[in-house]
């Protein structure tokens, strides 16, 4: 038998990193997902390798926009649709 409790769930992503990518299933923001607090766990970047030349420096946000699982989950899917469009 399931457990189907509702999970709150952030994720802090940085704009600036235009890539759709982060932790498990927590990807496809308009920017790369540095942090996920899933419960009682945590997911850190700890590392970020970017091919660039110049130094890039990323500072820990000061503030944002919290947004349910659902939301979440919306965004997710709209990034997703706007991606399949682009390649097609």
């Amino acid at each position: 038998m399931k457990n189907n409790k509702k999970v709150n769930v952030v994720a802090l992503y940085v704009p600036n990193i235009p890539v759709s990518f982060g932790s498990k299933e927590y990807y496809g923001l308009p920017g790369l997902v540095i942090r996920v607090e899933e419960s009682a766990i945590t997911y850190n970047a700890v590392n970020i390798v970017l091919n660039s030349k110049e130094k890039i420096k990323i500072n820990e946000p000061k503030k944002g926009i919290k947004i349910s699982e659902d939301e979440f989950k919306a965004n997710l899917n709209k990034s997703f649709d706007r991606i399949t469009k682009k390649k097609n």
